[in-house]
């Protein structure tokens, strides 16, 4: 890879001691369609495009907008990681947040030398250890306890080292009796319970976690936060991907945002977090303007769908007995009547919980084109102690002659903040709708 001068980081002060990681201008590309096969021809043209400085054309770099069925099919190269730069300094906990596609995995796989990067500058100052998956890294012929004295030994750990923290690693991952089963017959559960548990038990001055929160049940992922806080003080340095970014409260300070394999924010992590759970404006990206016609085989369109905290701020976790808010905001492109928006509350084990439901009075007829922002606020949603996560439904509906018709239906998963006493489903919650339509 090409050096290039080390990138600084936004926001934040410079620092005597080198950072742990340096991402310097960072390439990565893929092939898209079919690979064709290497032949002695082949070979020869790509030689000769080198000995005359031609331009490969297998390097363009495609827009994402632009990829069609007919460039899928040919040999062209994809860039998923497009000059990405940020330093994290010895001792910082960094989120790297993104939808999906944005390229974080592939960002954490060239830090881990799983694959390289075309171009760009990567330095790491430590032993690294990193969980970048349910099992990632196990052999899955061998039992737990073998795992962990090869993942052990990789790192340089001596036997008895390892020997010593056994028992604690089985407790942490909730598994001590089946440490001695081959991996290959733990669920997918177990393996990343056991996966986070080496990764924070070992010795290692960096760690790179993909998706640990995604690990076990609520209450697993409950101490799974509390264990990242201690190493966040005891100074190891740690970069984290996670799609539950309000779990992120109180372990880090810092976000860093990637869309389309370019960094687009790096800064405060509630910053951070509040740019990756907003939705891009439909509207826009469809061409579909305020003056603009609408008509569509679709009855309304969405802008917006977000679980909303009580400053209006997306957000995915929600602390017990506290405010909790859905924000819809959508365009009619037809002439609608009898409109309802609708709202349940549900786990996958326990069923629905609670149901909301706009009156007639509240929203019931638009005109084409006519925008709308309906708002569900809730000041103290009663649920905590259930050890998994909450699932919001989303609907909005109207009258088809005597039969409702559902126009939207999406989904929002959710979480609480701090496990505490149950209370039994259903629960009847105190709310209130806000509708502006313009």
């Amino acid at each position: 890879m090409n050096a290039e001068s080390p990138a600084t980081t936004p926001g934040i002060a410079p620092r005597s001691a080198p950072p742990a990681i340096e991402i310097c201008d960072v390439w990565k590309s893929y092939r898209t369609g079919a690979i064709r096969g290497r032949t002695l021809l082949r070979d020869f043209e790509v030689f000769w495009d080198r000995l005359v400085r031609r331009k490969n054309t297998d390097a363009k770099v495609l827009d994402r907008g632009a990829l069609s069925a007919g460039s899928m099919r040919s040999n062209e190269r994809f860039w998923a990681v497009q000059g990405v730069s940020f330093s994290v300094a010895k001792g910082e906990v960094v989120a790297v947040l993104g939808r999906n596609g944005a390229g974080k995995s592939t960002l954490l796989q060239i830090l881990c030398r799983i694959t390289e990067a075309d171009r760009g500058l990567i330095r790491i100052r430590g032993k690294l250890v990193s969980l970048l998956g349910a099992g990632v890294g196990f052999n899955d012929e061998l039992t737990g306890r073998e795992n962990v004295f090869l993942n052990g030994s990789i790192l340089g750990m001596q036997p008895s080292e390892i020997e010593a923290r056994m028992a604690s690693i089985a407790e942490f991952a909730e598994i001590p009796e089946f440490m001695d089963t081959p991996v290959k017959r733990y669920s997918n559960g177990m393996k990343s319970r056991l996966g986070f548990a080496v990764a924070v038990h070992l010795d290692a001055d960096i760690m790179i976690l993909d998706e640990v929160f995604a690990a076990g049940d609520r209450v697993f992922r409950m101490k799974s936060i509390e264990r990242m806080k201690q190493l966040a003080q005891s100074g190891r340095t740690i970069l984290i991907v996670t799609h539950m970014p309000g779990l992120l409260k109180g372990v880090c300070e810092r976000g860093v945002v990637l869309r389309e394999g370019s960094v687009i924010f790096d800064g405060a992590i509630d910053q951070a977090v509040q740019l990756y759970l907003e939705r891009p404006d439909v509207s826009s990206e469809s061409g579909i303007g305020e003056d603009a016609d609408t008509e569509s085989v679709d009855a309304v369109s969405v802008i917006g769908c977000d679980l909303v905290d009580a400053d209006g701020a997306p957000a995915d976790a929600f602390e017990p007995n506290g405010y909790w808010g859905v924000r819809v905001v959508f365009r009619a492109n037809r002439e609608l009547s009898g409109l309802r928006v609708l709202v349940s509350i549900r786990t996958k084990s326990h069923g629905t919980l609670s149901r909301f439901s706009t009156l007639h009075r509240d929203l019931n007829t638009l005109s084409k084109g006519q925008r709308s922002a309906v708002i569900l606020e809730v000041d103290s949603l009663p649920f905590d102690g259930l050890d998994e996560d909450y699932i919001a439904s989303v609907r909005i509906l109207c009258k088809d002659g005597d039969q409702p018709m559902v126009l939207m239906d999406e989904r929002r998963r959710f979480s609480m903040l701090v496990p505490v006493a149950s209370n039994r489903p259903p629960v009847l919650c105190k709310s209130r709708w806000v509708v502006d339509t313009r």
